[in-house]
């Protein structure tokens, strides 16, 4: 889903960041209410948080942009009608016999490998850095000072580290497929 996510064009990877982050700004509304400041008029907190899902859509895509160009760039020398066919040729699926996908294949998946191992890198330092002060503050005799939202919080980089991993294993193992030579 990622790798396709940064195939999209820049305006489709700006939409598509903004609609997840309104998505998750609405659920928080309807589990915790609106925030009001009874010195600031109803329509502020809708105007600060539209600009929020606005900035946040362009810092994805400008962090994003890297990852689309090389991306395009190991799917350019395949016609725009096989390039999906690559794309799922390295994601999933039996090896393709037609050298030019498995290569376009091998160099997305080389991407997707180079993107895997640093989110693992940074996942595992914040879940790192998260239980060691869980058990820093145990270990002291004190009461973590975490409520629900900072435990959710954990549950959430661990299951993104987690994640990390498996991606990082799942790619390794398509590349070493795509190398082995397919007989014709």
């Amino acid at each position: 889903m990622w790798t396709r996510f940064l195939l999209m064009s820049w305006w489709e990877r700006a939409l598509t960041a903004a609609s997840v982050s309104a998505s998750l700004h609405i659920v928080g509304w309807c589990a915790n209410g609106m925030p009001v400041n009874a010195d600031q008029p109803w329509w502020a907190p809708l105007v600060a948080t539209a600009a929020a899902i606005l900035l946040g859509a362009v810092v994805v895509t400008a962090f994003t942009e890297r990852s689309h160009a090389l991306l395009v760039k190991a799917l350019s020398g395949i016609d725009a009608a096989r390039r999906p066919t690559a794309v799922a040729a390295a994601l999933s699926g039996p090896v393709p016999s037609d050298a030019n996908i498995r290569d376009a294949a091998i160099q997305v998946n080389q991407r997707r490998l180079r993107s895997a191992v640093m989110w693992r890198a940074i996942w595992s330092a914040l879940l790192s850095l998260e239980v060691l002060a869980l058990v820093g503050a145990v270990w002291a005799g004190r009461t973590p000072p975490w409520g629900g939202r900072d435990a959710m919080y954990l549950v959430v980089h661990l299951a993104l580290t987690l994640a990390a991993w498996h991606t990082t294993f799942d790619v390794k193992h398509r590349l070493q497929m795509l190398r082995v030579p397919v007989m014709a």
